[in-house]
């Protein structure tokens, strides 16, 4: 694996680098390399899915984590959310938001609503819903390589 030393912190493999034309030399523990994406300082917001230049976008402040999201995307994901009840009841998301004004959509109970200091946060393996392991609906899956949530149905296989 290539890591990106860039704001990203993406992983790449160095054969899917090498098919997209990218010049990969010997890269040993001296050396930096930096994506496409970090190059061009442009990068996909994590809500909407459009690449923009990083002076539009702001980088997620999560220690570890390198999305990048447009603020007024993140807000309106977060006010679909409340509009729709799919986050928890009662919680004033405006205070929740200014405490952590620049940490991406990844890092937020999709039940609670809430991020809990020291408490972990599971992420989907197919989307960007999160929750903590006590508020994870029944309908989730837990699989030996991470989560599966409710909007993914579990494929059954008949042997």
């Amino acid at each position: 694996m290539v890591c990106c030393d860039g704001p990203c912190l993406g992983s790449f493999h160095r054969h899917c680098l090498e098919k997209e034309g990218e010049d990969i030399v010997a890269i040993d523990a001296s050396d930096k390399y930096l994506c496409k994406d970090c190059v061009s300082k442009s990068h996909e917001c994590l809500t909407c899915r459009q690449i923009d230049q990083d002076c539009n976008l702001v980088k997620c402040a999560h220690a570890g984590c390198g999305a990048f999201f447009h603020q007024s995307c993140r807000d309106r994901f977060i006010s679909e959310l409340k509009r729709l009840g799919q986050m928890g009841k009662g919680i004033d998301y405006s205070s929740a938001m200014t405490k952590r004004p620049q940490w991406c959509i990844r890092h937020w109970c999709w039940t609670c609503g809430e991020h809990r200091d020291g408490e972990r946060i599971v992420e989907c393996i197919r989307c960007d819903r999160a929750y903590h392991k006590c508020c994870t609906p029944p309908t989730a899956t837990f699989l030996y390589h991470g989560l599966l949530c409710e909007f993914h149905p579990y494929p059954l296989v008949c042997f």
